[in-house]
């Protein structure tokens, strides 16, 4: 008798697991975004050595908004400014790619960025939230307050 309530038990688990896996994941997410903010965060060029190299992308710690920033170098040598959550759910990209791969991933739902910021490959319903970047001299200035946010791809 107990064993075959354990096996119900185990069986509604599973059911319920499995349900949620399917529609929780393919049910309309609304998109994660940081918080409105004042200000500008500098990035020193000469600190990033990484950042030298087009393909390149790293992540820092702001101050402003007091999450992490990605920075990215593309090949057409222009830097980019991200904030580093994903829009789908709010996890942390990775700024690590593979080897020869430029795409930065998310870890919880397998969404995929270009080093532009923009969604290869969901289910996150938008690009990265971009922010304007100047390059002055070795520094990198990031304005916080002016930020782009592209639904998809």
């Amino acid at each position: 008798m107990l064993q075959h309530q354990v096996r119900k038990v185990s069986e509604i688990l599973l059911a319920s697991t499995l349900v949620w896996m399917i529609i929780g994941c393919k049910s309309k997410v609304e998109p994660q975004f940081p918080p409105e903010a004042e200000g500008t965060t500098v990035v020193l060029l000469s600190d990033h050595w990484k950042l030298e190299q087009p393909g390149a992308a790293i992540s820092v710690k702001d101050t402003v908004l007091h999450r992490p920033l990605i920075i990215t170098h593309t090949r057409d040598g222009k830097y980019h400014a991200f904030d580093a959550w994903c829009p789908h759910t709010g996890c942390p990209v990775s700024t690590s790619p593979a080897p020869g791969v430029e795409n930065l991933e998310c870890p919880c739902h397998s969404s995929s960025f270009d080093l532009e910021g923009t969604v290869q490959k969901g289910p996150s319903p938008a690009s990265l939230v971009e922010f304007a970047l100047e390059v002055r001299g070795d520094s990198l200035v990031i304005d916080l307050s002016n930020r782009t946010v592209r639904k998809g791809g």
